[in-house]
C-alpha cells in the first residue's frame, strides 16, 4: 500500500469511526468497502497494513435508526 492510499484509508477510518453523526460515519464505511473492493484486499489485510485498530472500527459502527 502507497503512502497516498495508507493517508487516505487512515482518514477514512477517523470519519467512520469519529465522525459527527451516523450518516457522514455509514458514507465513509461505504467509501472504505468500495477501496477495499476495487483494491482487491480484506478489511484485515488493509487495516493491518494502515496500522489501523479493526477492533475499533467495528465496534463503533452507528446503529441504523
Amino acid at each position: 500500500m502507497h503512502a497516498l492510499e495508507r493517508d487516505y484509508l487512515r482518514r477514512l477510518y477517523l470519519e467512520a469511526c469519529h465522525g459527527a453523526g451516523a450518516e457522514p460515519r455509514w458514507e465513509a464505511r461505504h467509501l472504505i468497502q468500495k477501496w477495499l473492493d476495487h483494491n482487491k484486499v480484506t478489511l484485515r489485510e488493509a487495516f493491518e497494513n494502515a496500522d489501523l485498530d479493526m477492533k475499533n472500527y467495528l465496534a463503533s459502527r452507528p446503529i441504523r435508526s
